[in-house]
Parts: structure tokens; C-alpha cells; sequence
């Protein structure tokens, strides 16, 4: 379903990725792919942040300006259109959940289309940059040992993911608060 699992989830925006599995990766033989919230390892084009046409969340307010980073580069055709959703909390390091306020309409994303399906939930933290940082679970290889981790190295049920960022935001595996997203892919016919 396009509209995503929960309702009070927000529609973030659309990001241009290269799904990626380094090589050795420590993740477990069920992932097939990184698709991973982070750009750690399904790293965006080069020079993305130079455009200058993101929004607040670093992401793009609709695909037509996601996809327009990718003019030029000799790789555009290896690129995969994502769309990410946050379930507008936070957990601190004591593993508590604060919820985020949004105005109605922030950001001002144009909303996904039947093309879209969720591959997941990702947990990811935020503590010193303005935008999302290290996914967990592809970043500190912690995927090969959280039960249910699915072939695109996501959690497969907002359910497991807020219970992963609980367990995240009191180990820090990275600093900062964590955060969970349902992370959309779009498929073409």
C-alpha cells in the first residue's frame, strides 16, 4: 500500500540511491542489498548537496526533483528512486520517545503514487548533522544479529523497527537520538 503502514507517519521526501552490497559485508546471507536510510553505503550522487534544491530533511519534495541530481552522471541508469516516511518521534538515550511536532503540510511533499511500495523500516540516528546519519543495522553490521532483518538490510514491521531504536538509543551504537523510517522504493512496469 502506497500510503504506508501507520497513519500519523510524515512524508519526508524522495531520494535518488544506488542500492548497494559492499563486498565481505557483515550482514548475513538473507541481504541481498543495502537500502539503508543512511548514506554510509548506498551512498547518493556525488555532489547531491551542491544542487541546492532539498529541503529541510536533506530529501527532495517530489521525484521529478530527486531524479534532476542525477542529470549528466554517466551512472544515472543504476540509480533507484526511494521515498521515506518518519514516524515524527525520536527515542533519547534512555530509550524514551518524544514525539515531534509538525506543522500541517511540513514539508510540503507532493504525496507518493501507486508506484511506490514499502521494502521496510530502517532505525537511524541524528545527533551532530542537520539531516539523518548512520543506519545501525548496515552501518555497524548490526543486521546479523536482529532477528527479522529483511534481503534489502531493513526491519520488515514498524513494531520491530521502534523496538530496535529503543534498543539503539540506549547502547548508542552511534551518538544521538534515533529515529525510525519506513523506507519506499519505486518500481516501474
Amino acid at each position: 500500500m502506497a500510503a504506508g503502514r501507520y497513519l500519523d507517519s510524515v512524508l519526508l521526501g524522495y531520494f535518488p540511491k544506488k542500492p548497494a552490497l559492499p563486498a565481505n559485508a557483515p550482514f548475513g546471507a538473507q541481504v541481498t542489498r543495502v537500502c539503508s536510510v543512511s548514506h554510509c553505503i548506498n551512498g547518493p550522487a556525488n555532489e547531491w548537496i551542491q544542487h541546492w534544491t532539498h529541503n529541510d530533511w536533506g530529501y527532495y519534495d517530489t521525484p521529478g526533483a530527486a531524479l534532476a541530481i542525477l542529470d549528466g552522471l554517466p551512472d544515472a541508469a543504476e540509480f533507484r528512486l526511494f521515498a521515506y516516511r518518519l514516524l515524527p518521534a525520536y527515542f533519547d538515550g534512555d530509550g524514551v520517545r518524544h514525539e515531534i511536532e509538525l506543522a500541517p503540510g511540513e514539508p510540503p511533499v507532493v504525496p507518493l503514487d501507486a508506484s511506490f511500495r514499502s521494502i521496510g523500516f530502517d532505525v537511524v540516528s541524528r545527533g551532530i548533522s542537520a539531516y539523518f546519519e548512520c543506519s545501525p543495522l548496515s552501518c555497524n553490521g548490526m543486521a546479523k544479529e536482529v532477528a527479522g532483518v529483511n534481503e534489502d538490510c531493513l526491519l520488515p514491521t514498524l513494531e520491530a523497527a521502534v523496538s530496535f531504536a529503543e534498543r539503539c538509543a540506549r547502547e548508542q551504537p552511534e551518538p544521538g537520538a534515533y529515529y525510525v523510517l519506513e523506507v519506499f522504493e519505486q518500481h516501474k512496469p
